[in-house]
Order: C-alpha cells, then structure tokens, then sequence
C-alpha cells in the first residue's frame, strides 16, 4: 500500500472518530435505539438520530445528547412524541429521561419515560447494552420493561467521501 493512500486511510479513520481523541469537547452525531416490549404495542423499537457531545472527564468519555421528535411506531398503528429528552451516557452506564405523548387508534396518552441501564464502553464509535425503560401516565404506577440500546456514530460525510478516494486511489494503482 503506497504512503498516499495509507494517509488517506489514516485521514479517514480520524474523520469517522469525529475527533474523539481529543480533548475537550467535541460535537459529533449518532443514532441512538432502543429496543423492548409492551403488552399493548408488542415489541417497539425507537430510533432517531441526534447531534451530541463527546467531552473526557476523568478520564472517562461521556456521551450526551436529547431534544424533541418522533418515533415512528407505524407497525402497531401508533406515533410517540417526544420531548424534552436527556441521555447521558458515561463510562458503562446510561441514563435518559422525557416527557412522551403516545397517540394512535383512540389513544392519546402522555407519559413520562425514564432508561436506566449498562453496557460497553465507547469505543470512539459504537456502545451498545442492556437497561429497563420505565413508562408512567397520568400518576400510574411506572410499568418497566427490560430493553436493549445502542449508540452508533454517524460517520461524517466527508470521512465517507474521503474512504471513496481512498478506495479509488488503492484500485487505480492495483490496476
């Protein structure tokens, strides 16, 4: 492999990273999931994509990241608004809240969400693991319901489009 493309190679990777080794804070973006199951929806996932932060304190990378959407429950007939969400991610361990509206074939319900959980470490791209989701209504008891998640980096177009050139680069002189 010759030196050029082995630095465009290199250039790449620390483009996807977004930049993770370094210090301080860092604005990267990722797509976040969780997945578990409800008596009245059957198996949900919730999936949307959110511009975070990466910051190091002591030593540990912490991920965080919220805002307001919706997550598309279409296979069940229903659409959950969220609001206000928070999710901080640190070292092994996840915590997210947000208010929620639930609405579908005559329902229209309002809920608070919580997630509480655990897994890998950031790995400068990816974590994923296992926690509990906790949906209250209207003062009900919180009914919980174990989950799995996963936080993924969005490469950043121009790393895609620099892995491109790359690739290209390493075909052209292979031929």
């Amino acid at each position: 492999m010759s030196t050029k493309i082995r630095m465009a190679a290199a250039a790449a990777a620390t483009l996807m990273v977004g930049g993770s080794a370094m210090a301080g804070l860092e604005t990267v973006m990722v797509d976040f999931t969780i997945e578990f199951t409800t008596d009245m929806l059957g198996p949900v996932t919730l999936s949307d994509t959110f511009e975070a932060t990466e910051t190091t304190e002591g030593g540990v990378t912490v991920i965080a990241f919220g805002g307001s959407g919706s997550f598309d429950l279409s296979a069940a007939g229903f659409t959950l608004d969220y609001s206000d969400l928070d999710v901080v991610f640190g070292g092994e361990f996840i915590d997210g809240n947000s208010n929620a509206q639930l609405m579908g074939p005559g329902t229209d319900m309002n809920y608070t969400f919580e997630l509480t959980g655990f897994g890998d470490l950031w790995n400068g791209s990816s974590a994923s693991g296992v926690g509990v989701v906790y949906l209250s209504s209207n003062g009900f008891v919180p009914e919980s319901y174990s989950a799995s998640w996963s936080i993924t980096q969005v490469p950043t177009p121009g790393a895609v489009a620099l892995l491109g050139v790359a690739g290209l680069a390493g075909r052209r002189r292979r031929n």
